[in-house]
């Protein structure tokens, strides 16, 4: 009876043991994804809400340098107004897919987008860059492959 217990009490601490070593690697793991990711989603997070609002200006302004350079101001209000006109009002947006390249001092992300309209919902995928350590949007593609910025 001594020994069948001595056998369960082994192997309920080899076991504990695993679970310790397999969350505290996980942990680890997920510190590392989301030092990487959360930085260029916030970025996004605060593009996409400033578009949500009809803030064109703060998206404008926030934009990264060469989105500016590439894109007049007018052409981003002009381009979101016709895709209002069609979808309704933009009421959220949520990323569903990225691809984080922060191993190089030019860092790049690649955001995949669902933006929900008041008729419906509309992919796009935003293309952001670290600069002077700030990520920015750089371009984004909207349906029918319309680019918007510059890489």
């Amino acid at each position: 009876m001594r020994r069948r217990n001595r056998w369960l009490i082994l192997v309920t601490a080899v076991l504990l043991g695993l679970v310790l070593v397999g969350a505290g690697s996980f942990y680890v793991v997920f510190k590392w994804f989301a030092r990487r990711t959360e930085p260029p989603m916030n970025a996004l997070n605060i593009y996409t809400d400033t578009i949500i609002h009809d803030d064109f200006q703060s998206a404008y302004q926030i934009a990264a340098p060469s989105f500016r350079t590439s894109v007049r101001f007018q052409d981003l209000v002009d381009y979101h107004t016709k895709l209002t006109a069609k979808m309704g009002k933009l009421s959220f947006a949520k990323q569903t897919d990225w691809d984080v390249d922060d191993e190089n001092p030019a860092a790049t992300a690649t955001i995949t987008t669902n933006l929900q309209f008041e008729r419906g919902t509309e992919t796009f995928q935003f293309f952001l860059r670290r600069e002077d350590g700030i990520w920015r949007v750089v371009s984004y593609k909207g349906p029918n492959a319309k680019v918007i910025g510059g890489q």
